[in-house]
């Protein structure tokens, strides 16, 4: 007993504990499913879908503000290396810990398949002059993503140039056999090679721009093959 109290202290509780309802289950906004239907964030289930192969292949680009850039990586020439190889590696690193950077992606999601491929594209002004001079390597020699499908190839989108200094055009495509997935880990792949680029980069171009992230083809799921995967498109 406390000096200077009459009354004993209590190591516990002896009150009825309240009878308080259960937490209810949540269920998904049929528009925006991250969100309940009291536009709480939630991390959406997965238990019930089913485990299917799928695929996603995302584009996007990093933007030169001068010619230094394109010349000192063509002449590898830059002091922190290969800007090339480097990003390649950043975009599986990204891809791998997409669960780590996106709050409410699924974690755990079993990457079988990543390909990264990082292309050093010409200027605009460039491929009106020389068609093939535009992009160090022509597409028809590019051996990971941007290989997959022909119809990325018809879409020519390597061999267009970029703004008026030239950049790096970046393709991700990611494989897995899960209950969801890939379009987020693509997109990270890019997200996390195009940055790379620019912090090697940064020293000689305080202006570059990483733009045009977007996924370009999905298969799998619920919602099926769509984009350069969708046996709808013409061959």
């Amino acid at each position: 007993m406390p000096s200077g109290s009459s009354r004993p202290l209590r190591y516990f509780s002896t009150s009825q504990p309240s009878q308080r309802d259960p937490i209810p289950a949540t269920f998904s906004d049929e528009r925006l499913p991250h969100l309940t239907q009291q536009s709480a964030v939630h991390q959406i289930s997965i238990s019930k879908k089913a485990v299917t192969s799928r695929r996603a292949l995302a584009i996007g680009h990093v933007v030169f503000s001068n010619p230094k850039p394109l010349t000192l990586i063509r002449e590898h020439s830059l002091k922190k290396g290969d800007v090339l190889a480097v990003a390649r590696v950043a975009g599986i690193m990204a891809v791998k810990k997409t669960g780590d950077i996106i709050p409410l992606a699924h974690g755990g999601v079993g990457v079988e398949g990543c390909e990264v491929e990082v292309e050093v594209v010409g200027s605009h002004e460039s491929d009106l002059i020389d068609h093939d001079a535009c992009v160090d390597s022509k597409l028809e020699n590019v051996s990971a993503a941007t290989a997959l499908d022909r119809k990325v190839d018809r879409a020519k989108w390597l061999t267009r140039g970029i703004g008026s200094h030239g950049g790096i055009r970046i393709a991700v495509s990611v494989s897995t056999t899960a209950k969801t997935g890939i379009e987020m880990e693509a997109l990270t792949g890019v997200a996390g090679a195009g940055l790379t680029v620019i912090d090697m980069c940064k020293a000689v171009d305080r202006h570059l721009k990483l733009e045009g992230i977007e996924v370009v083809g999905k298969s799998g799921g619920k919602s099926g093959a769509w984009g350069v995967y969708s046996e709808n498109e013409d061959n």
